[in-house]
């Protein structure tokens, strides 16, 4: 209900700036000015109910057999338009035998993957930056052990300062001026959040001025194709 009351009303004004713009000349920049703060007020809103619907109803996950290739690659061509937006160079490697089908929440996994890249790309500007997925074997002294998958996102970008590492997967946390605006410092906490719901985490390495790096890694359930 809380989600459809604040929603209703920027649908509304998204709606009537539509039609100010086919008036055209001056109103038509101001209507488009109208529509795009309409739609980042709406990002914010979007952010703050899912992260308050995790804490009171934790999403149950679908996992499902998943073709891992073909997720990937869409996973790399989505991460590629947002990085060259910025100027950035994008790479993606695979690297190891990685499984063919595994069980997993494709939704999710992508969710997770594309808050770490859009963290990348919101502060790399003409820089690099890598998204990197390898297998790793179970320990054969432990039966039970499933295989892990590890996703390792990479930027050259000005790193993040030591005294925030501590509290980087902490909600309404923001990385300094160059987030923008429309941000709340939520993404990363939910990212965590859904990570450790599929039975992974993740973890950070950055040293100032030296880029950052940010690691998904997941216990998976290889499947028959």
């Amino acid at each position: 209900r809380v989600g459809h009351d604040l929603r209703a009303p920027l649908t509304a004004i998204m709606g009537y700036a539509g039609r100010l713009e086919e008036a055209g000349g001056e109103l038509h920049q101001r209507a488009l000015a109208i529509r795009h703060r309409a739609r980042e007020m709406l990002v914010m809103i979007n952010g703050l109910l899912e992260y308050a619907r995790i804490g009171v109803q934790p999403d149950a996950l679908l996992s499902q057999p998943l073709y891992l290739g073909a997720f990937l690659r869409s996973v790399a061509a989505q991460a590629s338009q947002l990085a060259t937006r910025q100027g950035n160079h994008f790479e993606f490697r695979l690297k190891g035998d990685l499984p063919d089908v595994v069980a997993l929440d494709a939704k999710r996994l992508r969710q997770v993957l594309m808050q770490l890249l859009h963290n990348a790309t919101e502060f790399t500007r003409q820089g690099r930056i890598e998204l990197v997925v390898e297998s790793q074997a179970p320990e054969q002294a432990d039966p039970d052990a499933l295989p892990q998958l590890i996703f390792t996102v990479r930027d050259d970008g000005p790193g993040i300062p030591q005294d925030q590492l501590s509290t980087l997967f902490q909600p309404f946390q923001r990385l300094g001026a160059g987030q923008s605006h429309q941000e709340v410092g939520l993404g990363l906490a939910i990212a965590r959040h859904l990570a450790r719901l599929m039975g992974g985490d993740i973890s950070v390495e950055s040293e100032s001025g030296f880029g950052s790096t940010l690691r998904l890694s997941l216990m998976v359930r290889r499947c028959s194709g």
